[in-house]
């Protein structure tokens, strides 16, 4: 899989680096989902739900519609919140993406 396949390649042109290849993650099943690896930019990273972007909360925010980073647990948990939690939780989501510009990871 690369950049390309990714939301109907609307991804493509969204990274630095051409040759950029997915990491995917099975069995994601809850909203604490723990990342291959901590990103080094957390103002580059980028969460999309169904090829839909979400925006970052604080952590305090656990009702709001978003994700935040945990840097408590290594690699970083990315924790999704609201909405965002719901749906997966529900089981409908498709596809959840979360990528740090050169470094990709399919969920």
């Amino acid at each position: 899989m690369d950049m390309q396949s990714i939301c109907d390649g609307s991804l493509a042109n969204l990274t630095n680096c051409p040759d950029t290849t997915p990491q995917i993650m099975l069995n994601v099943t809850g909203c604490d989902i723990p990342l291959l690896r901590s990103p080094s930019n957390v103002n580059a990273l980028v969460v999309m739900i169904d090829c839909v972007q979400i925006l970052p909360v604080t952590p305090d925010a656990v009702m709001a519609d978003g994700y935040y980073l945990d840097f408590n647990k290594t690699p970083a948990h990315l924790e999704l919140t609201g909405s965002a939690c719901a749906a997966l939780v529900t089981q409908s989501i498709a596809s959840l993406v979360v990528f740090e510009w050169c470094h990709t990871i399919i969920i």
